[in-house]
């Protein structure tokens, strides 16, 4: 990996953490919804007029109910869910909760797909529910445990993205990135 790809892993990196920054401290006052509708509302916008531009409006509309499907597990829910969990919980335990989704990924290709599970897999997934579990039980300034409910939305999220990308792999991978994202 050269620099420029680094420089451009670590900006990425900083701007997904700062999505969990953003929705702890916007959550409270928007709430929940309004604050993923507004964020959703406003990539739309962004993005809407570059598919005109590119002549693939006739592709999104064409993919229309898988988008509205995988719009559905991939951004709506669990950004919600993320929102909701942002409300009471501090932005880097929602963010350990959404990285729960390789641990369920991995879960879900054994049980529903029947991958075989390697050792290496397993151990990979004993070790990261452990670190979730040890997380989960540390407390921070001698705050109270979060809520049942609020963690139970942050896994919820990372468990809907799971079904998200199988739906996509299933159905949606001949769909540009660009048409997928918008409609999406």
């Amino acid at each position: 990996m050269n620099r420029l790809h680094f420089s451009i892993l670590l900006f990425l990196g900083a701007l997904w953490g700062a999505s969990f920054l953003f929705m702890r401290i916007a959550a409270p006052v928007l709430g929940a919804v309004w604050l993923i509708e507004f964020r959703v509302l406003i990539a739309g916008l962004v993005l809407l007029p570059v598919i005109l531009l590119r002549g693939q409006l006739l592709e999104l509309f064409s993919n229309y109910r898988g988008l509205l499907i995988v719009g559905c597990q991939n951004a709506a829910l669990p950004f919600s869910l993320l929102a909701y969990a942002s409300i009471e919980l501090s932005a880097g335990l929602t963010s350990i909760l959404n990285g729960t989704m390789p641990i369920f990924s991995a879960l879900f290709a054994y049980l529903v797909i029947k991958e075989n599970l390697g050792t290496g897999k397993v151990i990979g997934i004993v070790l990261g529910f452990m670190g979730v579990v040890l997380l989960m039980g540390w407390q921070e300034g001698g705050m109270a445990p979060p809520s049942t409910l609020s963690v139970g939305a942050g896994l919820l999220t990372a468990l809907s993205y799971v079904f998200a990308a199988n739906y996509t792999k299933r159905h949606l991978t001949e769909l540009p990135p660009l048409v997928y994202v918008t409609g999406s």
